[in-house]
């Protein structure tokens, strides 16, 4: 009767053992996605939206500097370039979360591509920025001041801001030459 018990005990433990596997392997499974689900988030999803909307924040900006032109009103464009050189910043930190992909070989393209041309943003906006604070101090005399000057004034005021640009560059002109380096290194295939 012995061995008999012994047997019964022993399948009993087997019994225990593989339905505590069962459980115990469903839980890791459960884990382990949960874990590869909140890496996918953090790694794909959170960069991507940042990307978004700080894309979405660079076009305002744009659009903010456009109407600055049309009104000829200096301080509107200064205000749409913060707005676009912050935005163009925040693409350009968010991009810097997607590092691991310059290993993949098709999708390592497009990620160096994409980090060029956020680095010929950056400079074309500090040159850009550069030229609007050359332009600061002769607001008035430019006629930036948010009244819009028609006909051949403008002719005029274009050459008054040439003459003033000018001066300035020698300033400008390495970040225009860094922002075109930036953009042949851009594979467009």
């Amino acid at each position: 009767m012995a061995i008999m018990n012994l047997n019964r005990q022993l399948n009993s433990m087997d019994k225990k053992n593989f339905s505590g596997k069962k459980k115990r392997n469903w839980k890791s499974i459960l884990i382990k996605t949960g874990i590869i689900l909140g890496l996918l988030f953090v790694l794909i999803y959170l960069p991507a939206r940042s990307i978004y909307s700080s894309a979405k924040q660079a076009m305002v900006g744009v659009k903010q500097i456009n109407a600055g032109m049309k009104a000829e009103n200096l301080d509107d464009i200064k205000a749409g370039l913060n707005t676009t050189k912050s935005a163009v910043d925040s693409i350009d930190m968010s991009l810097n979360f997607y590092f691991y992909l310059r290993i993949i070989p098709y999708l390592g393209g497009f990620y160096a591509d994409a980090k060029h041309f956020s680095s010929a943003a950056k400079y074309e906006l500090q040159a850009v920025e550069i030229i609007v604070d050359g332009l600061e101090p002769y607001k008035q005399e430019l006629g930036f001041t948010g009244q819009v000057t028609a006909g051949q004034d403008r002719i005029a005021q274009a050459v008054k801001i040439l003459n003033k640009t000018l001066p300035n560059i020698d300033k400008f002109e390495p970040f225009m030459k860094k922002a075109r380096d930036e953009v042949k290194s851009i594979d467009v295939n």
